[in-house]
């Protein structure tokens, strides 16, 4: 997983340019859940008719430049806040949005959902394209049907294994670091429970397994010291990237078992890494 937030540029200018990018393209849950990991998920009672005002009608007809500087820190600091607002101007943005050139990212992204659109769909894009309306035009709808339909198709499962599973991390402040670690790699473990054997399967077991890097990248951890996070937050980013790019190879047209392969190496490296770990003194 790349650190998105650490390309946000300082100048105004820019970074409103960068934000609009990013709430209309692919990526903005993982730079929610890296703000999240550096500030945490901000003051609950804050919303975006709190943040937004009376500026928010511009917002969608005209983008982030009819905010101020402390409004547009406000939404970093409460991140959830940006997909909210992403569903908004999905809704009822207006031209402005439609305007904005797609980051290089985003395009292959479209390219490759077109050249899979008729086997990877797995709801009724239809349904999707409607709801969001015609301004983001058909090809970007499908890429975001592609996205909802992964995320449908794996709540739908309801996965419950690995470090999604409820008790993964639970208890950690009442845990020796070092059963902590080695209960992460028995998770970890678990997936090798089920062997997908076509690219559908896959992506669904790898996106659940992807989830709980997530997951474990913005939990608190408290029962593991300070280097222990740190540790723990640098590995499951390189973790993460890892599955994102096996992900794309899955997309790109690889056999199933050749990614599943790819897949097994990561999880038994990270399986040995944290079982090292939890052998190893932490001043």
């Amino acid at each position: 997983m790349s650190i998105i937030a650490l390309d946000m540029p300082s100048e105004r200018d820019e970074r409103i340019s960068w934000l609009e990018k990013q709430l209309i393209g692919l990526e903005l849950g993982g730079l929610t859940s890296q703000l999240e990991a550096v500030n945490g998920p901000g003051d609950s009672s804050q919303t975006l008719d709190t943040i937004l005002g009376d500026k928010q009608t511009g917002v969608l007809a005209g983008g982030f430049s009819e905010l101020n500087d402390k409004q547009i820190a406000q939404l970093l600091t409460h991140p959830r806040l940006l997909l909210e607002l992403q569903e908004c101007v999905c809704e009822r943005g207006g031209a402005y949005w439609s305007r904005i050139e797609l980051t290089a990212g985003m395009r292959q992204a479209v390219d490759r959902v077109r050249r899979r659109l008729d086997v990877q769909a797995v709801v009724p894009e239809r349904t999707v394209i409607a709801r969001i309306g015609p301004w983001l035009g058909w090809v970007v709808a499908a890429a975001i049907a592609i996205v909802v339909a992964v995320n449908w198709q794996s709540s739908r499962n309801d996965p419950s294994w690995g470090w999604l599973r409820p008790d993964a991390l639970a208890s950690s402040a009442s845990t020796d670091r070092g059963a902590y670690l080695n209960r992460l790699a028995g998770s970890a473990n678990e997936w090798f429970q089920v062997r997908p054997t076509d690219r559908t399967a896959a992506a669904a077991r790898i996106s659940e397994l992807r989830r709980g890097c997530t997951r474990l990248l913005l939990s608190e951890h408290p029962g593991l010291p300070p280097a222990d996070k740190d540790w723990l937050l640098e590995r499951c980013q390189v973790w993460a990237s890892k599955l994102d790019q096996q992900l794309a190879f899955l997309e790109s047209g690889m056999e199933a078992s050749q990614v599943i392969a790819q897949v097994d190496e990561t999880v038994n490296a990270l399986i040995n890494a944290l079982r090292l770990r939890a052998t190893t003194n932490v001043s």
